[in-house]
């Protein structure tokens, strides 16, 4: 085979007509940046356990290579290193890897990606384009993700691993499968375009879960002893458009001072009210009654409107008109016979 090698390092591969299957000498410590890129005619390379780094853009646009190993030596997997190898459905990352770098697998075959525990960061658009990735699994030590890491994927659901401190824009943004995302840890730094395009049902942040739905008929509000959960009748778009890191540290911190989308703070208060008695959410539901009590039968929820009429705090003689007007404007007749029933 046509190797160019020097002082250990695999400078150069020449294809070979009929060649597609590939044996890297045991000699070989390490290989080049751009040793076997747009080599279209390989289909699989075997690596050396030998070899204990692979150089930029190494195997780039070898549009045909379907099968090749990483040796447990390499602790970086470079810039571009597999960009474009669109026939490569899969890859074992060693756990030897400690950081995967900018573009290192854009535009691939993969299908599937498991990110072993020793990995610590993703870099920019490591996995972006990767249109056939359905399927990630990100290992506990990581810390961050590049920008657009795994934007434009077929995901369908992410969990972020608790150590995760830093998001950078966009890394998850015009995935159109994605409906559900997890942060396991605290709320990392965020901006309005790490969802974006997404059609989120699920989000979960420590001790709470949002559920985006269609339609009141949906909501359950349902819980168990550990985690509330919201129902959000809006589009997701709305949710993780309006400065999502703000909604997201309400989520963990419950406190109504902070300045997040109004709908999620009134679905949040619902919950923890109808779950708890909260008395800062029944405060909260107090202090924005009309608006609250108007959303709330916009959306049809005569389960939330019966709570607030039975606890008898909120509905008065003296906005009780006020209300079933808003109810006759509505035309839902369960909540109109809600409200007339108050004070008959």
């Amino acid at each position: 085979m046509a190797f160019k090698i020097e002082n250990g390092v695999l400078v150069k591969y020449t294809e070979e007509n009929g060649v597609t299957d590939v044996v890297i000498p045991d000699e070989v410590t390490e290989i080049g940046e751009e040793a076997f890129s747009r080599c279209n005619n390989i289909v699989s390379v075997s690596i050396s356990e030998n070899v204990q780094k692979i150089g930029k853009y190494a195997f780039s646009f070898c549009e045909r290579l379907e099968k090749v190993n990483i040796p447990h030596g390499v602790k970086i997997i470079e810039i571009s290193t597999f960009y474009s190898c669109k026939s490569l459905k899969s890859i074992d990352i060693p756990d030897s890897v400690t950081e995967i770098s900018d573009f290192a697998f854009r535009e691939s075959g993969l299908e599937s990606v498991t990110i072993p525990d020793s990995v610590v960061k993703i870099g920019y658009e490591a996995f972006m384009k990767c249109k056939s990735l359905k399927s990630v699994s990100l290992g506990k030590s990581l810390k961050e993700l590049g920008g657009g890491s795994f934007e434009q994927t077929a995901i369908s659901s992410i969990i972020i691993p608790e150590n995760v401190t830093r998001i950078i824009s966009g890394d998850f943004a015009l995935c159109p499968n994605l409906e559900s995302v997890t942060f396991l840890g605290g709320v990392p730094q965020l901006d309005t375009t790490h969802f974006r395009n997404c059609k989120l049902k699920y989000l979960s942040v420590k001790n709470c879960d949002v559920y985006f739905i269609k339609s009141p008929d949906e909501c359950k509000y349902a819980s168990n002893d550990e985690k509330l959960r919201v129902y959000i009748y809006h589009s997701p778009y709305l949710f993780v458009n309006n400065d999502i890191r703000n909604n997201m540290y309400f989520m963990t911190s419950g406190d109504y001072s902070v300045k997040c989308w109004k709908y999620f703070k009134w679905a949040y208060a619902a919950a923890k009210y109808i779950h708890d008695g909260d008395e800062e959410a029944r405060n909260y539901i107090k202090k924005s009654l009309s608006n609250f009590v108007k959303t709330y039968i916009s959306f049809g929820d005569a389960y939330v409107i019966s709570i607030l009429a039975e606890s008898n705090e909120f509905f008065t003689k003296k906005n009780i008109s006020k209300f079933i007007d808003m109810a006759n404007e509505s035309g839902n007749s369960e909540i109109i016979d809600i409200m007339r029933k108050l004070f008959q």
